[in-house]
């Protein structure tokens, strides 16, 4: 039973050195789910966007159009998939030898 405290513990010290990151970040952070459901709004997406985390949390996010959904559906499925955008991205930048 110990350890079993202790561990949750440490993952509550740890999720509190998360939310701290996350809400000092300068940089909008937004956490979704496997669907596209939002988990997590950090401070720096909520001046960036306009909504609050309140406002957002356990909905889609309202920074894609619903006659978007579809294709955001893809795109989550392609990252889960292991694809990697942005390495690709990154690799069909750089200037040829």
């Amino acid at each position: 039973i110990e350890a079993q405290l202790a561990a949750e513990e440490e993952l509550r010290r740890s999720k509190g050195r998360l939310d701290a990151l996350v809400d000092a970040a300068p940089v909008a952070i937004v956490v979704q789910d496997a669907q596209g459901v939002i988990m997590r709004w950090s401070r720096a997406a909520e001046r960036m966007f306009g909504w609050s985390e309140r406002e957002v949390l356990g909905a889609q996010s309202p920074t894609v159009a619903p006659d978007m959904y579809a294709e955001k559906a893809r795109f989550l499925e392609r990252i889960r998939g292991g694809e990697a955008f942005l390495r690709k991205r990154l690799d069909s930048l750089k200037a040829p030898a």
